[in-house]
């Protein structure tokens, strides 16, 4: 027993030291100094090297974090790690990049904090995570962005909805929808979308057209008055007649109305025809019944009016219950944050309001139509849900809103289990989740719910906390007992001879460690050995038992290696008969069973000495003698299944009868080797036949060579046209392709059929024949380039012979055009064409450059102008002393301008002008001079 107890006192204090080192380790930060000497990977584990053991507990090795020797996939902290590396991906429903909580937007999600989330990100709005399309508190967006378009039938103008005229048609808009009625914007009349045309009374004024009439006009009926302002001042025709014809234009444009019956309006155009129907014939009847008539002078049709108002109202959803129930119910399902918890933000909060007050609204439309709660259907449970959930989130929580929080924090608990916290890091997570526990809980209470109230879960807040106190060294001496006393329970192996194997060894060294362990710790509360029981014998016992069957092992070792120098057949071909097949058997199994025994009782192969070799080379010869027919026999047979050209005609091609040969001489050869190690033909199964197929269909195919030759050689004969020149119309060159094709083809199927160059007399003539059509192609091509080419150079000379025929010295700026088409036309010429009319585009390139140099003389000669036209403007005989020195610079510019004009006869004249100028600027400078002079000296020039 002392033996046994002294070989565990290493293990368990490199145990404990291993413990220290993982209890220190910081995941994710600096690896631990020791890390490298102290641990290693073995069969992708991280072990101690000193017991390779299995490092417990989360450290980081290498750049690599590990969790109880795996690689660590999970998060600590605020770190995601996915096979040890900080990872970026999604872990528990939050979003990580490179291990970090991320906040932004990836693979076109938004998120926040990890989550996804609802916002404005960037100038784009996102609900949930993705870019939205829809309203949000009456903005639309579209993928995020403030829209422009028709949404639900309102149209929006960068996310507004929209009035004012449509920016493509012109159509009026009020609040997002197509106007249908009469409404004054900006001034103007419009009857429906459009402008009004014609004369109507709107809201007691007459309107021409889209103004406020003023003069005499003609109202709906005939009558003609006088109207200032909108508003009648006089009658002109009241007299015979008018009546009747106010009557028929009433009836007339109840005649007009089209949307009478129910449904016909059924879009937003037949809307706006419908009102602007019904608002003219509303009119022309006002106007009759205000002249005195009565509705039965209206005539059949006089029903169609309230009808078409009806159908105008239900387009509108302003008449039914039905219509004001599904506009509830579909807000009804737009309620998303029904469920406890799911708003978690401000952002949701007012999301939530607004669908709230949405529904709420349309519900009480609905209410105010007949509806009672049960037409809203299974979704109207929605609307209280919502007005929960906002409660809770603005911190009105009922108590069942309190007892929803803290059930899912006591179920959360996971370390209630004794032993459950095993490393520092358990202990943090642990008490993270208790205080969780704690404060909701609490919270419930304030709520007035009671212990009854919290469930099945609630026991595990207390077990927790007890489990937390064990780990920080707060058991009691009992707990320690209950401990030990359960451990010496678990101890299986006290009998004599019950460990039978490595295995129940193992598993009996496990269970006497930690019971030693266990009762060690108790005593070290103050327990002493009479406090386990009757089964602290067992301890001991079970230490015995370990010992004995340590020293069992020797004698299996040695039965094992006396069986093993028995084997004589361990050598290749040392069986050839039946004799000794059975004697190497023997020999074998007793061999095999003695050295399984001694491994069983914890040997190893190297505890067998020299001999162990043996054992599995004699079972090898065995199995080669056993296995030599049968081998050669499956060997004959998947090569008869690799036969695939059995079949008639099915060798086209060379290829094809080189792999048939090679497939035919591989199965052949073993289907012989097999009958020579006595396997007979039945042995090879239906496959067998195929090898004579096979062979015949060889035989067959190397005939057809010789008539594939023969066939090529007549079509190399019938060839004529393989010397130079001898192609010279299209005739000779259709037939000479023929030719050629008809023997190439023949050529390549007769080499495919195995044939080879030297085969063919003659086949010098089939490339000769090629060059021959090349030639005559490449001839023909060239030809028809040049006719093309002169054809263009002919035509250009025909389109431009005005600026070709000018010269040098009559062309002018006036040309500039022409001679500008003439080079552009050139430009699109091909080369060919250009070098037919190169003179041409010399001469033309002359012509634009004595143009642009009149154009250039030109502006010099009108800046020369303005100059001398602005000095000559001037009266310089009363001119101030600084208004001669700005003339004497003018003339300066102007006289350089002068000198550099090209046209002799405007440059004398500009010349003249400018020397009368500056004679005037000398005479004035002149008389300064002297005016000068008098005041200094008082005396004045004779």
């Amino acid at each position: 027993m002392g033996k046994y107890n002294l070989r565990f006192i290493k293990p368990l204090i490199s145990l404990s030291l291993g413990a220290a080192i993982i209890t220190s380790a910081i995941v994710g930060g600096a690896e631990d100094a020791s890390a490298a000497t102290n641990y290693k990977i073995s069969n992708g584990i991280l072990v101690f090297k000193a017991t390779k053991k299995v490092v417990r507990g989360t450290v980081t090795y290498k750049g690599k974090v590990y969790k109880n020797g795996q690689l660590f996939t999970g998060a600590k902290g605020n770190t995601y790690y996915k096979n040890g590396k900080k990872a970026t991906g999604i872990y528990k429903e939050r979003y990580y990049l490179n291990g970090k909580i991320y906040s932004g937007i990836a693979k076109g999600i938004y998120y926040k904090n990890g989550v996804k989330s609802t916002g404005t990100y960037k100038g784009t709005y996102y609900l949930k995570g993705k870019a939205y399309t829809g309203l949000v508190v009456d903005i639309y967006y579209s993928n995020g962005k403030k829209a422009n378009g028709t949404y639900e039938g309102v149209f929006y103008l960068n996310g507004t909805a929209f009035t004012g005229l449509h920016p493509n048609t012109g159509y009026l808009y009020i609040n997002g929808a197509l106007n249908t009625v009469l409404k004054v914007f900006e001034g103007n009349l419009y009857n429906g979308a459009r402008l009004n045309e014609g004369v109507i009374q709107y809201n007691g004024l007459w309107y021409a057209g889209k103004t406020v009439a003023n003069g005499t006009i003609t109202i709906p009926g005939g009558q003609i008055i006088i109207v200032e302002n909108g508003r009648q001042t006089g009658t002109i025709n009241s007299g015979p007649g008018s009546y009747y014809s106010v009557i028929n234009e009433a009836i007339a444009k109840l005649g007009a109305l089209k949307f009478y019956e129910v449904y016909t309006i059924n879009h937003v155009t037949n809307l706006v025809d419908a009102r602007r129907q019904y608002n003219e014939a509303k009119v022309a009847v006002d106007v009759a019944v205000a002249r005195g008539a009565v509705t039965s002078e209206f005539g059949v049709n006089y029903w169609r009016l309230a009808a078409q108002s009806r159908e105008i109202d239900r387009y509108e959803g302003r008449d039914t219950k039905e219509v004001a129930l599904n506009k509830a119910t579909t807000e009804l399902a737009r309620l998303e944050y029904t469920a406890v918890n799911s708003i978690r933000s401000a952002t949701n909060l007012t999301t939530a309001k607004y669908q709230d007050d949405a529904a709420t609204t349309a519900v009480e439309a609905a209410r105010t139509k007949g509806a009672i709660t049960s037409d809203f259907g299974t979704i109207y449970w929605r609307l209280a849900a919502q007005k929960t959930e906002i409660d809770r989130y603005e911190g009105r929580d009922t108590k069942e809103v309190a007892l929803n929080k803290a059930t899912p924090e006591l179920a959360r608990l996971e370390y209630t289990a004794v032993n459950s916290i095993r490393y520092a890091a358990n202990l943090t997570t642990a008490k993270y989740q208790y205080d969780a526990a704690t404060t909701a809980v609490e919270a419930a209470r304030t709520k007035g719910a009671i212990t009854s109230d919290f469930g099945t879960n609630y026991w595990r807040l207390a077990a927790q906390k007890t489990e937390i106190d064990r780990y920080e060294g707060k058991e009691s001496k009992e707990v320690a007992i209950t401990k030990a006393t359960t451990e010496l329970g678990k101890l299986k192996f006290t009998d004599d001879e019950s460990i039978k194997d490595s295995t129940s060894l193992t598993t009996a060294k496990s269970q006497y460690d930690a019971a030693k362990k266990a009762v060690e710790a108790a005593i070290a509360k103050g327990a002493v050995t009479s406090d386990f029981g009757s089964d602290y014998s067992k301890l001991a016992a079970q230490g015995k038992e370990i010992n004995r069957y340590e020293e069992v092992k020797p004698t299996a070792i040695k039965d094992a290696t006396t069986k093993l120098v028995a084997l004589i057949f361990y050598t290749e071909n040392s069986i050839d008969d039946a004799t000794k097949l059975a004697i190497a058997q023997t020999q074998y199994n007793a061999a095999k069973t003695a050295v399984e025994a001694a491994i069983a009782k914890g040997a190893v192969t190297s505890d067998f000495g020299s001999d162990y070799p043996k054992l599995a080379a004699q079972g090898k010869e065995i199995n080669r003698y056993e296995e030599v027919k049968p081998t050669a026999i499956k060997d004959a047979t998947t090569k008869l299944v690799a036969l695939i050209f059995y079949t008639e005609n099915s060798i086209d091609d060379a290829t094809k009868l080189a792999i048939a040969q090679t497939q035919y001489n591989a199965a052949k050869t073993a289907v012989e080797a097999a009958i020579a190690k006595g396997a007979v033909t039945s042995d090879f199964g239906s496959d067998y036949p195929k090898l004579a197929a096979q062979g015949k269909e060889i035989n067959r195919y190397e005939e057809v060579k010789p008539t594939a030759i023969k066939d090529a050689t007549t079509k190399l004969a019938a060839l004529m046209f393989y010397k130079d020149n001898s192609i010279d119309d299209a005739t000779k060159l259709a037939t000479a392709q023929t030719q050629y094709n008809a023997a190439k083809t023949a050529v390549e199927a007769a080499i495919a059929k195995g044939a080879t160059e030297a085969d063919f007399a003659n086949l010098a003539n089939l490339a000769a024949q090629k060059t021959e059509i090349d030639r005559y192609k490449a001839q023909a091509e060239a030809e028809k380039a040049e006719a093309e080419a002169t054809a263009a150079a002919k035509s250009f000379r025909e389109a431009h012979e005005k600026a070709l025929t000018l010269t040098v010295e009559n062309v002018g700026v006036k040309n500039e055009a022409e001679v500008k088409a003439a080079l552009s036309a050139y430009d699109k010429l091909s080369k060919a064409a250009q070098g037919k009319v190169s003179d041409g585009k010399d001469h033309l390139d002359k012509l634009s450059e004595i143009i642009t140099k009149l154009i250039e003389d030109i502006k010099v000669q009108n800046i020369a102008n303005e100059v001398i036209t602005a000095l000559e403007k001037i009266n310089w005989k009363d001119a101030k002393k600084e208004m001669v020195e700005y003339g004497m610079t003018e003339t300066k510019e102007a006289q350089w301008h002068i000198s550099n004009i090209k046209d002799a006869v405007v440059k004398v004249a500009y010349q003249n002008r400018l020397d009368i100028v500056e004679a005037a600027i000398l005479a004035r400078e002149e008389a300064i001079s002297r005016e000068i002079k008098v005041v200094k000296t008082g005396v004045k020039d004779i």
